[in-house]
């Protein structure tokens, strides 16, 4: 019966928990201050909506609400591509396909390519959506 708080807080936990500190993670309205040449991923919750739903059999109505945890990967331009890959991999086994909470789940991570931008870096996206229903 997570809240969008919860929620938001609850995906955060999971990368946290299963990143073991592989990179620094920049969460999203927490300071970060970036380093030259150092890996990093941040983070943005993204609610699409949320709408009232029946469960099964049940009269009782819960708001669910889909979204997406977005972490963008970032790596120097001199490592780029081939460790932004390995991050995404595995973001896809921390993130996917989980039930974290009893009304929380996710689906399988989107992995899309944003490639180098003007600054030296390499940038991938991961979204995971999921869904959550708050009785």
């Amino acid at each position: 019966m997570p809240t969008l708080k919860e929620t938001a807080s609850k995906l955060n936990s999971m990368l946290e928990l299963g990143w073991n500190n592989l990179t620094p993670i920049a969460i999203e309205n927490i300071q970060y201050e970036e380093e030259e040449g150092v890996s990093y991923i941040s983070t943005q919750f993204i609610p699409y909506g949320t709408e009232n739903v029946n469960i099964s059999a049940s009269t009782q109505k819960r708001k669910r609400t889909t979204g997406s945890l977005f972490i963008i990967i970032r790596t120097p331009i001199g490592k780029g591509i081939g460790e932004a890959y390995d991050y995404a991999s595995i973001i896809q086994d921390i993130m996917d396909n989980k039930n974290p909470l009893s009304n929380l789940f996710t689906y399988v991570t989107k992995i899309a390519r944003i490639g180098d931008d003007d600054n030296g870096w390499f940038n991938l996206t991961a979204s995971v959506p999921f869904i959550s229903d708050e009785i």
